[in-house]
C-alpha cells in the first residue's frame, strides 16, 4: 500500500483495529487526567467518566471521546501514552499505522513548531545527492516484562536498533521467572552446575529461543568456589563475540538465594556428541553429518579457538580449558559453536605466560600425567580429540587394547573412520595428521598453532568445494538468516553494504559474506569481525582507516576558548568510552597548543605530511577560529593559512595515494567557503556559518557550533542531556548511526530553540557521496553510566554512579571518587580543582574487579581501557582502600587519623632520634622507627592505628623493600583528620 499522511478517518480507522488491546491494557486514570489538561475533556465528562467503576468500560468512553476529537486528539493520545510508560499500546497502534500504509506518521501535533522549513533548509544545503533522513519513531520505555527488552524501533530507513550493544543485558528476577514459566527442563538437560532451561519458543524481547543456565550454589556435588569460579569465568568469557562461539546475552545475580543465571540463543540441532551419536546408528542415507559438514565443523571451531587465543589491548588470551563435543552446538545449518567457558581462564600477562590451575576436566580428553600448568595446547589436545571422534563417530573414551581415542596412532584412526561418511582417504589422512599434532602437542615439544591449524583445515574446505558457512539464501525468508551471524539476536544491518572494502580484492571476491549487526562492527576494536569464507577482518564503516587534524587558531586573548573546543572535539572522537567515532588516537593529530613564537604554518604542513604517509583512507578536518578570504586561517602572529592552500594538500594526497578518498569538514569560523577538491574525493562539509557571514567567538563556553556536534555525537550516551532545558533532541536520532541528515537537521533544530544568537545558521556542502558515506558516527543509544560499589574500610557498601561526561583522563575519575569519599566518610568537602590533598588521596584508592572466587583473585584497573573493557562486561567495578600489603613504587597506601594533629612533628621527632637523615626508609631503618613509635605510643595510646600500619608494611612488605625504600608523607584534609600516605621508591630513585 503506498504511504498515506494522518487524517482524522485514518485516526479513527487506527483506534478501531487496535480497540481490544487498548481496551484490555489501557491504564485509564493517567490518561483521563492529561486529556483533561489538554481541553478535549470538559469537566462534565471528566467528572462521569472518573466514576465508571469498571476499567474496560471507562476505556472504552475515553476512546469514544478521542474518535470523535479526531487527528489532534489521536496525536496527543499517544503523546500521553509514551509520557506514562504505555509502551504495548504505542507499539500496537504503530503496528496499525504501519498496516494502514501511514508515511511519517505525526506524533505529536506540536511538531511542526520545531521544524526548520524547508526552503530555508535547503537555500543552506548544497548537496549533490541528498539520500533520504530516517524518521525515527519514538524507543518503547522498558519495564521488568521480557517483552519490553526489545529495543529495536522502526525507522524510514533501513537501519533498526540493537537489543545487544555488547554489553551484557542484567535481568531482574521477574525476568528469570517469566523465562522459566515458557521452558523446559529435563534430568539430562542438567549442567555439572545447574540446571539448563530450554524456552519452548522464542522468548518475548529476545525473539529467538534462548537457553536460561542456572547456577545454584547450594546443590549439587561441586564446591562453591569451584562454582564461583564458573560465574566468574562465564562472566570474562562473555566478552569473546564471534561466528564460531554462542555468545552469552543476558545474566541475573541472585545474591540472596545464591543462584546465577545467564542467557545465551538456543541452536536447534543440539549438541555435537549427540549428533555423532545419531550418526553411528543410522543408514547411509539418513546421515545428518557428512564428509563436507563435518570438515566445515572442524573449521568453524578451529576459527573461535584461534580468535581466543588471540588476544588484544582489551582482552589477553583466552583458554577454553574444556573443548569437547558435547561443548559444541550446531545451528539449523550445522554450523558449529563452542558454549560452556565455566572452566575457561585468562592469561595474566602474555601470550607465553602459562596457568596454574587445578586439574580439571572430561574423561578421555584428559591428557596424560598431572598438566597443571596450562597453555594454549591444551586447547588444542582437546580439539584434537573432537576430530578424532568426526572422523571415528566414536565416543571420545572409546578403547582399543587399553588405549583411548586420543592415544591412537594416525593408520589406526584411518582405518576405523567411519566408512558411512568418508569417501576420501586423502582428506581422512590429511585431517587424522592435523588431529594427531593437537593431541600430541600437550606432551611434546610442538611449533603448532590455532592459525596454523585454522590455515590447513580452509584449505581442505578449499580443495574439496566445502563451504565454509552455511545459510539460508537471501530469497528464503528464515528469521534465522536477517539477524547478525555474530551475536545472533540483533538484525543485520540491511543498509546496502557489509563492510567488505571493494579495495581489497580478497574481500571484494567474498562469496558468502558474514552478516554482522552495527553493535558487533562497533565493538569490533574489541572482537575483530572475521569473515568465515575469506578469513578477512572486516573493517568498521566508521573510523578504520580514519584519521583527523584538528586545529584551533590564534587569539592573543581568547586563543585558550579554540584550544579547549579541539582538545574536546578530539576526546569525543578518540573515545572508548562514549564510542561515537573510536578514531585511533595515533592517527589523530592535534595542533592546539599557544602558537606564538612558532611556525604554525610548517606545523600543519608537518601534519599532512604524516597523515598522508599512512593508509588513511578518511579524514577528518577541523578548525576553531578566526579566517578571514584574503588571510585564510589564523594559527598565529602574522602565520595564516589559506584554506585553498588546505585544498591543494589534500588533492595531491588523493594524486600520490588514490585511496585516500573522503574528507569530513568541520569549519568553526568566519567566511568559511567550501573546499575545492578534486572530482575523486568525497566531502562532506559542515560550516558555523556561511561565506558571507561573520562568527561570533564565545568566550565562556566556546563554540556554540562544535559544542552541538559534540552534543548530538554523544548526548543519548551521555544522558540524553541538552544545553537548552527541557529540550528532547535526544529523540530525534534514533537508529544504529549518526548521518549527515541527522546533525544537518539536529543543528538546524537547535537554531529554532535557542535563546541567544551565537549559533548562527550553518552551512553544509557534500560532493561525490553515496549512501555510505552519510554515515558519520555510531548512535550509542544505551546510556554510559559507570556504577561503582564503594566499600571504605570498615564503612558499609553504597553505589556512586559516575558518567563519562564528568571525566576524560582516568586520574580524573579517580579524584572524583575520592571527592565522594571524603564526604561520605569524613564529612571533607575538598575543591575537585588544583587540590594537592584530594589528589594524593585519590592515588591511595583501588578501582578493582574480582578475576576468580578467591580472594586473591583480584585484578586492580588503572586506565580508562580497562575500565571500559570490565565494564562492558558487566563487571562490578569495586571502589576500595588499596590494602597495605600492596603497597608498591605505583601504588601508593595509606590511611585517615582522626585527632593526631602532631603526628608529622612526632615523625619528625622520631627520625631525629633515631639519626635517620634520610627522607625515604630503608627496612632495618623502619624497623628502628617502629621501636621509637612503640615508645612514644606507650604514654598516650594516640598512634595504636599508625602503629598497625607501620607493622603491616615492615611484615608484608619486607621483600619488596629488599630492593626500595618507604616514602611516608603526612597532608591535613581537615582540622580533624590527617591522612599518612606511604609510597615505594627505587633506590635509584632516592635523592
Amino acid at each position: 500500500m503506498n504511504g498515506q499522511r494522518l487524517t482524522d478517518d485514518i485516526c479513527r480507522s487506527v483506534l478501531n483495529r487496535a480497540h481490544k488491546k487498548i481496551i484490555e491494557e489501557m491504564y485509564p486514570e493517567k490518561v483521563l487526567e492529561k486529556l483533561r489538561e489538554k481541553g478535549f475533556l470538559s469537566h462534565e465528562d471528566y467528572i462521569a467518566i472518573g466514576r465508571v467503576a469498571d476499567r474496560s468500560t471507562k476505556n472504552r468512553s475515553l476512546v469514544g471521546k478521542i474518535k470523535q476529537s479526531g487527528k489532534r486528539a489521536y496525536c496527543d493520545f499517544k503523546k500521553i501514552l509514551h509520557e506514562t510508560n504505555q509502551t504495548i499500546i504505542i507499539l500496537e497502534l504503530e503496528l496499525k499505522e504501519k498496516e494502514l500504509g501511514i508515511e511519517n506518521a505525526e506524533h505529536s501535533a506540536h511538531s511542526a513548531e520545531r521544524r526548520v522549513p524547508d526552503s530555508a533548509v535547503h537555500e543552506r544545503m548544497e548537496t549533490d545527492q541528498t539520500p533520504d533522513p530516517p524518521a525515527p519513531v519514538r524507543q518503547p520505555t522498558a519495564d521488568n516484562s521480557l517483552s519490553n527488552l526489545d529495543r529495536s524501533v522502526v525507522v524510514k530507513t533501513k537501519i533498526k536498533k540493537d537489543l545487544h550493544d555488547g554489553r551484557l543485558i542484567e535481568l531482574n528476577s521477574i525476568m528469570i521467572d517469566e523465562l522459566k514459566s515458557i521452558s523446559k527442563t529435563e534430568n539430562k538437560l542438567k549442567g555439572g552446575f545447574g540446571k539448563v532451561y530450554i524456552s519452548n519458543d522464542r522468548a518475548p524481547g529476545f525473539n529467538i529461543r534462548v537457553v536460561l543456565k542456572e547456577i545454584d550454589l547450594q546443590t549439587g556435588d561441586l564446591s562453591q568456589t569451584r562454582k564461583l569460579g564458573s560465574v566468574t569465568s562465564e562472566k570474562i568469557a562473555s566478552r569473546l563475540m564471534h561466528f564460531g562461539i554462542v555468545p552469552l546475552l543476558a545474566y541475573h545475580d541472585d545474591h540472596l538465594n545464591r543462584r546465577y543465571y545467564f542467557v545465551s540463543p538456543y541452536l536447534e540441532n543440539g549438541d555435537l556428541y549427540i549428533a555423532i551419536a545419531a550418526d553411528r546408528v543410522c543408514t547411509e542415507k539418513d546421515i545428518h553429518l557428512l564428509c563436507p559438514t563435518r570438515i566445515k565443523i572442524m573449521y568453524q571451531i578451529a576459527c573461535a579457538i584461534d580468535f581466543m587465543h588471540t588476544g588484544n589491548k582489551f582482552r589477553r588470551t583466552v583458554l577454553h580449558m574444556d573443548i569437547k563435543s558435547k561443548n559444541i552446538v550446531l545451528d539449523n545449518y550445522f554450523n558449529a559453536r563452542l558454549i560452556d567457558f565455566g572452566l575457561s581462564r585468562e592469561y595474566k600477562e602474555d601470550d607465553d605466560t602459562a596457568i596454574i590451575t587445578s586439574k580439571e576436566g572430561t574423561p578421555g580428553y584428559l591428557p596424560n600425567g598431572q598438566h597443571n600448568i596450562l597453555t594454549k595446547n591444551n586447547d588444542y589436545h582437546n580439539f584434537g580429540v573432537v576430530v578424532l571422534e568426526l572422523i571415528t563417530g566414536l565416543d571420545a573414551s572409546s578403547k582399543v587394547e587399553g588405549l583411548e581415542l586420543r592415544q591412537w596412532h594416525t593408520s589406526l584412526i584411518v582405518q576405523r573412520q567411519q566408512v558411512s561418511v568418508w569417501n576420501n582417504n586423502a582428506v581422512v589422512n590429511k585431517v587424522a595428521e592435523i588431529a594427531a599434532k593437537c593431541v600430541a602437542s600437550v606432551t611434546t615439544q610442538s611449533s603448532i598453532n590455532s592459525e596454523d591449524i585454522r590455515n590447513e583445515l580452509k584449505t581442505i574446505c578449499r580443495k574439496q568445494s566445502t563451504p565454509e558457512w552455511d545459510s539460508a539464501m537471501k530469497t528464503e525468508t528464515v528469521d534465522r538468516d536477517i539477524r547478525c551471524e555474530i551475536c545472533l539476536v540483533n538484525e543485520v544491518m540491511k543498509v546496502g553494504f557489509d563492510g567488505h572494502e571493494n579495495n581489497s580484492p580478497v574481500q571484494a571476491a567474498c562469496t558468502r559474506r558474514i552478516r554482522i549487526c552495527c553493535s558487533c562492527m562497533r565493538n569490533s576494536y574489541i572482537n575483530p569481525v572475521k569473515c568465515y569464507t575469506c578469513g578477512e577482518t572486516i573493517q568498521p564503516f566508521i573510523n578504520a582507516n580514519w584519521g583527523a587534524i584538528l586545529v584551533a587558531g590564534y587569539d592573543e586573548n581568547f586563543g585558550n576558548v579554540f584550544q579547549k573546543d579541539i582538545n574536546q572535539f578530539k576526546e569525543v572522537i578518540t573515545s572508548k568510552v562514549l564510542p561515537a567515532m573510536c578514531i585511533n588516537p595515533q592517527n589523530v593529530i592535534t595542533l592546539a597548543e599557544d602558537m606564538k613564537g612558532i611556525k604554525a604554518d610548517e606545523k600543519l604542513d608537518q601534519a599532512f605530511d604524516i597523515l598522508s604517509g599512512t593508509n588513511i583512507q578518511t579524514l577528518l578536518f577541523v578548525y576553531s577560529g578566526h579566517h578571514d578570504d584574503e588571510s585564510g586561517f589564523q594559527l598565529g602572529p602574522n602565520v595564516n593559512y589559506n584554506l585553498d592552500k588546505v585544498s591543494l594538500r589534500l588533492n595531491k594526497w588523493n594524486e600520490e595515494n588514490p585511496n585516500f578518498g573522503k574528507v569530513i569538514a568541520f569549519l568553526d569560523c568566519c567566511f568559511p567557503k567550501k573546499m575545492n577538491l578534486n572530482s575523486s574525493l568525497k566531502l562532506i562539509q559542515f560550516n558555523a556559518t556561511s561565506p558571507t557571514t561573520p562568527a561570533d567567538l564565545e568566550t565562556k563556553e566556546g563554540s556554540p557550533f562544535l559544542n552541538y556536534v559534540i552534543q548530538a555525537f554523544t548526548a543519548r550516551a551521555n544522558g540524553k542531556v541538552c544545553k537548552i532545558k527541557e529540550c528532547e533532541c535526544h529523540e530525534r536520532i534514533l537508529g544504529n548511526f549518526i548521518t549527515l541528515h541527522d546533525l544537518w537537521n539536529y543543528l538546524n533544530e537547535h537554531i529554532q530553540l535557542q535563546r541567544e544568537t551565537s549559533l548562527k545558521e550553518p552551512y553544509m556542502s557534500a560532493a561525490n557521496i553515496e549512501l555510505r558515506d552519510t554515515l558519520l558516527a555510531y548512535n550509542y543509544d544505551f546510556e554510559v553510566k559507570f556504577e561503582f560499589t564503594i566499600k571504605w574500610l570498615e564503612t558499609a557498601e553504597r553505589k556512586k554512579y559516575v558518567r563519562p561526561m564528568e571525566f576524560n583522563e582516568f586520574e580524573r575519575l579517580k579524584l572524583i571518587l575520592a571527592k565522594d569519599i571524603l564526604r561520605h566518610v569524613y564529612n571533607i568537602n575538598l575543591n575537585l580543582e588544583d587540590c594537592s590533598e584530594l589528589s594524593k588521596f585519590a592515588e591511595i584508592i583501588s578501582l578493582e574487579i574480582n578475576t576468580g572466587p578467591r580472594t586473591a583473585h583480584v585484578k586492580e584497573i588503572d586506565n580508562i581501557e580497562l575500565l571500559l573493557l570490565y565494564w562492558n562486561s558487566k563487571r562490578q567495578l569495586r571502589c576500595l582502600a588499596r590494602l597495605l600489603p600492596s603497597v608498591n613504587v605505583d601504588k601508593p597506601v595509606g590511611r585517615c587519623f582522626k585527632k593526631v594533629p602532631d603526628i608529622l612533628a612526632v615523625h619528625r621527632d622520631i627520625l631525629q632520634k633515631c639519626n635517620i637523615t634520610e627522607h625515604q626508609l630503608t627496612l632495618p631503618n623502619l624497623r628502628l622507627y617502629k621501636q621509637c613509635l612503640e615508645k612514644k605510643n606507650k604514654t598516650t595510646k594516640q598512634y595504636d592505628e599508625y602503629m598497625f600500619v607501620v607493622d603491616m608494611i615492615i611484615n608484608q612488605a619486607a621483600t619488596k623493600l629488599q630492593q626500595t625504600r618507604l616514602r611516608i608523607s603526612f597532608f591535613d584534609l581537615s582540622t580533624d583528620y590527617t591522612l599518612v600516605h606511604m609510597n615505594l621508591v627505587k633506590t635509584t630513585d632516592v635523592q
